[in-house]
């Protein structure tokens, strides 16, 4: 099963993120929008698991939310993976909180190391995902993105983190939760 650890931030900060990648998003064609309750950051991808392996990685991540605090995020401006000139999604940035969060991630990643196949080198860049492009798109050429760029989607306490299974649907991928971790000091 193709799996992932994430954080879900609260309802309200994810209406805000929808309400946001609507607005970029209004008249790019073939721009599909995140469903808000699918929107996430991302701890740590870890691919294709055997079922054995998800059980041991999740009686593993108890460890990982021992001694680990409850932080405040705040999710402010947007960016574009690969860049905003070569668009394929669009994303909100995790501003306050990223150290906790990347202190987090390394933790999830101690685990099991070997996990996680293509990307595990590449930068952590906290963010919530908000739409994808099949083309890809300048985003700098549209006014609505240089307008809401520094967009301020708010603050929240980040509590826990789950262990994710995800199914890819032709209409998008499904997510379920196959373990939650209270973060705890």
């Amino acid at each position: 099963m193709r799996c992932f650890v994430a954080v879900f931030p609260p309802a309200d900060i994810r209406k805000s993120a929808g309400l946001l990648a609507s607005r970029v998003a209004a008249g790019v064609q073939g721009a599909r929008i995140v469903p808000e309750n699918n929107m996430h950051l991302t701890i740590r991808f870890l691919g294709e698991m055997q079922e054995r392996d998800v059980r041991t990685f999740s009686a593993s991540l108890s460890d990982v939310s021992a001694g680990m605090p409850q932080f405040r995020a705040g999710f402010m401006g947007l960016g574009a993976f690969p860049s905003i000139h070569k668009a394929t999604a669009l994303w909100a940035g995790l501003k306050e909180g990223r150290e906790t969060f990347a202190l987090l991630a390394q933790r999830v990643s101690r685990i099991f190391p070997d996990i996680g196949g293509s990307g595990r080198d590449k930068p952590l860049i906290p963010h919530l995902t908000l739409a994808r492009f099949r083309a890809p798109i300048d985003l700098s050429r549209l006014e609505v993105f240089s307008e809401l760029m520094e967009t301020n989607l708010g603050m929240c306490t980040i509590a826990g983190f789950a262990l994710m299974r995800s199914r890819l649907e032709p209409e998008g991928p499904v997510y379920e939760e196959l373990c939650s971790c209270e973060l705890k000091a």
